[in-house]
């Protein structure tokens, strides 16, 4: 979401009001371009491990902006698809998945089928292990 939200704001933002009002207005089109994000990510997380990345680390630093409902409509499929294809060629190697304030999407995230849940410091790591069950 995070590329997404660059793509169509066209820089940085506090409120994120344009790619929000895409989300709501326009989600087709939303959905067309997180799905091709996710097949670009794919390509290039393959192509890090086939170039010698023994682990990737995926960041959504936009992602913990919406809500647990948002999330799981316009990011976690797209995390899903990323984690799906590069399993499918690269099954052995680690996929680490951090959402900047991640707090409110803990249990959501470990639906993504990354190896490994990085928590930022929002987050007790005692309490994010009894949430997430390890």
């Amino acid at each position: 979401m995070t590329l997404a939200a660059y793509a169509v704001e066209g820089k940085g933002s506090k409120t994120y009001s344009i790619i929000k009002g895409m989300a709501f207005s326009e989600p087709s089109m939303l959905h067309q371009l997180l799905g091709k994000l996710a097949d670009a990510i794919a390509v290039y997380v393959r192509y890090q491990i086939d170039s010698g990345a023994q682990v990737v680390q995926m960041f959504d630093s936009w992602a913990g902006q919406l809500s647990p409902q948002d999330y799981e409509t316009f990011v976690l499929p797209y995390q899903q698809q990323v984690v799906q294809q590069v399993k499918a060629t690269h099954p052995a190697t680690p996929l680490i998945l951090l959402v900047s304030g991640s707090a409110g999407l803990l249990e959501r995230m470990s639906k993504s089928g990354v190896d490994i849940i990085s928590l930022d410091w929002t987050v007790d790591m005692a309490e994010a292990r009894g949430r997430l069950e390890l």
